[in-house]
């Protein structure tokens, strides 16, 4: 097996895809802070994992969150292990006092994240959880 390299993404190219990013109002399966993410990995790194984790309510998201045994474990199993640092344009999950655990996407000291207030910038500090996109 080829080693696994991860893709490195400059900062202009996350402000770009946060452009291209469809702001409008919050809505599990579509606008959430998860399909923000898949939608970033898309445009960031080329991979798609629209078909790995789709739920069309918070009902649906709820419990497929349930059956992974928590949020963390639902992303691991589609994005793999957990990184210990975090660069420009990775995929993150944060856990802000207001919006509890939150996937985002890693910009300068901040993360990114579409929550039901809009696209929303929090402090790095708040990261529980990177991932590594790789190409094989």
């Amino acid at each position: 097996m080829a080693d696994r390299q991860p893709i490195q993404v400059s900062r202009t190219k996350v402000f770009s895809a946060l452009n291209r990013w469809d702001k409008g109002n919050f809505e599990y399966g579509k606008r959430d802070c998860v399909s923000f993410v898949v939608f970033m990995i898309r445009e960031l790194y080329g991979l798609d994992y629209s078909e790995q984790i789709t739920y069309q309510s918070e009902t649906q998201a709820y419990r497929i969150i349930k059956k992974h045994g928590g949020f963390e474990n639902l992303i691991d199993s589609v994005l793999g292990m957990p990184s210990n640092d975090s660069c420009d344009g990775d995929p993150v999950m944060f856990d802000h006092p207001i919006s509890g655990l939150t996937m985002g996407v890693k910009l300068d000291n901040y993360v990114v994240a579409t929550t039901k207030k809009g696209l929303t910038r929090v402090p790095s500090e708040y990261i529980v959880r990177v991932w590594k996109c790789h190409r094989f």
